[in-house]
């Protein structure tokens, strides 16, 4: 086979540049590589021999779907470059865990909590053999039937995805196989200098394996907890039920019944006193309207008893918004909350918006009756003001960047676009290591589109130097 396509795929994949962290298989981002990178991917596997070269999980034929370096990383995980790479890459990723944690909010909280409890000191995850201890004590408390908590779930998936550049997304399957794969060609043999990532780490790789399948989702866990926590708010107390109640509603449904209910549940949160309630209530309170999409019941809130530096499960009030389709308490939350802040997962509030609006998207294609309150968000927060046009979240991705990844660009994302270069969007800003948005676009519009694009950029331009 043909060497540069190794070294050019392990050179993308382990690029430590500032152009946001590659993966081995992005899952569900929408992400897609160059033509440059797709040719060698190809070439890589229509050269493959190796029988477990086609038994993958992903299960889409090769032709249907994007190419992904996890559809070669049996051939690739044979090479020495790429070995070598993925080892000084996890080493890497151990001696700047300071940086990385500061980056995952979800893991930074997690880390501190069990740093509190005395169940891990963060300056311990400073080498590889510290992370294989942390590692292997999970292992042992899963074998030994012991409980494990959330924070411990959360911070063995943001050990292991991060050493081995695995999308914290990615579904069990994939990961398994991932993880089984890079178990079985790096090892002390074959690895030679580069062994300890294996004596650490992927030596465990049934193991891990297993775990895995039982542990990966640590999301559902949490929202297990989070629906013990709301049954017992809900038997508790009258006035948190009914608005959970008025969330069983349908959201768009403005009937008489439920401006009724509303009227009532207003009437109840005014009697409260802002000075008797615990944080811990007031979230539950803000939780539940918020999912009712009430913008009333928000300005009530807002107005009698407060809500600064109130967050619902660790999340900034406005993402938490977004991300349940509230629009009509999202554009209430648009006028007083940072536009700009990002979420748990890194993205600020306008990717997130176009994330759901994505996904969203992909599911009305098998349903005409599903809502789309995310178009709506996306408009909203583009005419803010306080907009930060080229804000970019945790990958270096900007707003054009996540609109140029879509799948297909139609009317309503190329209007998007538009906007956000009327906005002043840049149109140069790196989309990978070899291209910008600007490039990468020229592959997928028409001209026709292509000249709009042009034109509206000069437009942009010549009205911020007369201003």
């Amino acid at each position: 086979m043909n060497v540069e396509n190794f070294e050019l795929i392990s050179g993308y994949l382990f690029d430590k540049r500032n152009f946001g962290t590659r993966y081995l298989m992005d899952a569900g981002t929408g992400k897609s590589m160059n033509w440059v990178h797709k040719a060698a991917l190809m070439e890589i596997y229509e050269g493959q021999i190796l029988a477990e070269c086609d038994k993958g999980p992903r299960g889409t034929a090769i032709n249907e779907r994007n190419i992904e370096i996890i559809d070669v990383l049996p051939t690739l995980a044979r090479t020495s470059l790429f070995l070598e790479e993925l080892y000084g890459d996890a080493r890497y990723f151990s001696k700047i865990i300071d940086r990385e944690i500061v980056n995952s909010k979800e893991a930074q909280v997690a880390l501190e909590e069990l740093e509190k409890q005395g169940e891990l000191k963060i300056e311990s995850l400073k080498t590889l053999a510290g992370i294989g201890d942390f590692i292997e004590s999970i292992l042992m408390k899963y074998y030994n039937k012991t409980s494990l908590s959330d924070n411990e779930k959360k911070v063995f998936k943001f050990l292991l995805t991060g050493l081995l550049k695995i999308d914290p997304k990615t579904d069990v399957a994939n990961t398994v196989y991932m993880i089984n794969l890079l178990s079985k060609y790096f090892n002390p043999v074959i690895s030679g200098e580069q062994s300890e990532l294996y004596t650490c780490i992927l030596n465990k790789g049934e193991r891990l394996a297993n775990v895995i399948e039982h542990l990966w989702d640590v999301d559902l866990s949490e929202n297990a907890s989070n629906q013990k926590a709301k049954s017992h708010e809900l038997y508790d107390d009258p006035l948190l039920q009914s608005i959970a109640n008025l969330k069983k509603s349908n959201s768009l449904d403005r009937s008489l019944d439920r401006w009724r209910a509303i009227e009532k549940i207003s009437e109840e949160m005014c009697e409260l006193k802002a000075r008797g309630l615990k944080d811990s209530y007031k979230e539950a309170l803000l939780r539940l309207i918020i999912e009712a999409d009430s913008a009333n019941l928000l300005k009530i809130m807002i107005n009698h008893l407060g809500i600064n530096n109130l967050k619902v499960n660790n999340e900034t009030r406005l993402n938490y918004a977004i991300k349940n389709g509230s629009e009509h308490v999202v554009a209430k939350l648009i006028e007083i909350d940072d536009i700009n802040e990002p979420g748990l997962d890194g993205k600020p509030p306008l990717q997130i918006a176009i994330h759901a609006y994505q996904k969203n998207l992909d599911q009305r294609k098998n349903s005409d009756f599903l809502p789309d309150p995310y178009k709506y968000t996306i408009q909203r927060i583009l005419e803010c003001h306080k907009l930060c046009v080229d804000g970019e979240d945790s990958n270096n991705y900007t707003a054009l960047s996540q609109f140029a990844m879509m799948q297909e660009i139609d009317t309503t994302i190329f209007d998007f676009i538009k906007t956000l270069i009327m906005l002043g969007a840049n149109l140069d800003h790196p989309f990978s290591k070899y291209i910008t948005v600007r490039e990468f676009l020229k592959l997928k519009l028409n001209k026709q589109q292509l000249s709009d694009i042009v034109t509206l950029e000069e437009i942009a331009r010549l009205s911020r130097i007369d201003l």
